[in-house]
């Protein structure tokens, strides 16, 4: 996983201004890849946050796609 980047998508960064949720998680995104490492989109739960993101190999980049609030 070394040298990909993350990068938010558009939806994920508009959205981010209306929610509250835990950027903690994206620290937690190369662990989950290694877990399933040939699935192509993963969604990440914490406490009170979850955040699903895609990844594409090629190009080497991680996206986020989007993130909400989790009650």
């Amino acid at each position: 996983m070394r040298g990909f980047k993350i990068i938010p998508s558009k939806h994920f960064a508009e959205r981010l201004q209306e929610r509250k949720i835990d950027l903690s998680l994206v620290a937690l995104i190369h662990q989950e890849i290694a877990k399933n490492p040939f699935q192509k989109i993963y969604k990440l739960i914490s406490n009170n946050s979850a955040i699903v993101f895609g990844v594409d190999r090629d190009k080497g980049i991680i996206t986020i796609i989007t993130g909400y609030p989790v009650k």
